[in-house]
């Protein structure tokens, strides 16, 4: 209905690292009547010792809100060891009692030749699926497309490519098309 319909939008930023931040970044709502609702912290979704976050995107279907972010993750807290870096790709969703949750997350060596910069994202028409595309620019020009379930947080496509994936769009529930460029 109308009354329930809402926009979701997130402010603040995270300067620090998850047990001691600068700032909280919170996940907000408003509805049409312009009433806004704290929802939830997006602190919440940061692994342990994360630091430099980057909101990836955000999605509103039906009466699910989904979160995308990555941040490095130092494995020593307090050390400063640039090649234990991780960076972590998670994915949370905003549950009933408006805590995030998170229903995917992957971890991957800071310096390694996979694609972790998040491009597009798109949900499936019936909002079983999301899809993300991803890259990593440099001398490489690695790239990959992965599709997530949203009931399990399972990976259930990864397909790899040469360039930037995107241009996602779905044309129906089980059919995706993307773009593949070559990045200058």
């Amino acid at each position: 209905s109308e009354s329930e319909q809402r926009a979701y939008f997130i402010t603040g930023c995270l300067a620090g690292d998850k047990e001691e931040p600068n700032t909280l970044q919170q996940l907000y709502s408003v509805d049409l009547n312009g009433n806004i609702t704290l929802e939830a912290s997006i602190s919440d979704l940061y692994p342990a010792n994360s630091s430099r976050p980057e909101i990836s995107g955000l999605i509103a279907h039906d009466d699910s809100v989904f979160v995308m972010l990555r941040t490095t993750v130092n494995p020593t807290p307090g050390i400063m060891d640039v090649g234990d870096e991780t960076y972590a790709f998670v994915v949370g969703t905003l549950n009933a009692n408006h805590d995030l949750e998170v229903i995917y997350s992957e971890t991957f060596p800071l310096h390694a030749e996979i694609a972790s910069h998040v491009e597009a994202i798109k949900m499936s028409p019936d909002g079983n699926f999301i899809s993300v595309g991803l890259s990593r620019q440099g001398s490489s020009n690695v790239a990959r497309l992965i599709v997530l379930e949203v009931a399990s947080g399972s990976r259930l496509i990864e397909h790899p490519a040469v360039g930037v994936i995107c241009n996602l769009s779905w044309l129906d529930h089980s059919t995706l098309m993307f773009s593949v460029i070559d990045d200058p």
